[in-house]
């Protein structure tokens, strides 16, 4: 279905994203040096999960990524995860941002 959105905050969801991540960690380790740099970005698509838990994309998107974030961190603290900050998740949460996550900013664009 291509209306169906992840649920971010769905337990077994932010585990295989842990799970995800941690591959992608043992796999830059072996070919680079600190810091490590894990890219956390959803999928590039309008739309977001519409249940009680999760509430606003943004909200949605930068708590998986404060889960992974930490998780990681846990494991090597030279692990730092990357998002940007656009669409429907441009807006800041409404809490703080784990220590190693870098989000940049992307502005909107004015038309042709």
């Amino acid at each position: 279905n291509s209306n169906l959105k992840l649920c971010y905050s769905h337990p077994e969801v932010i585990e295989l994203y842990k799970k995800d991540a941690l591959l992608r960690l043992k796999t830059i380790k072996k070919n680079s040096n600190p810091p490590y740099f894990v890219n956390m970005e959803p999928p590039d698509a309008d739309g977001a999960c519409m249940c009680e838990n999760c509430g606003s994309a943004s909200e949605q998107v930068y708590s998986l990524v404060n889960d992974v974030a930490k998780y990681l961190y846990s494991i090597d603290t030279n692990a730092i995860v990357t998002l940007y900050g656009y669409n429907e998740h441009a807006q800041p949460p409404s809490f703080p941002i784990q220590k190693n996550v870098i989000v940049g900013i992307v502005p909107r664009g004015g038309e042709p």
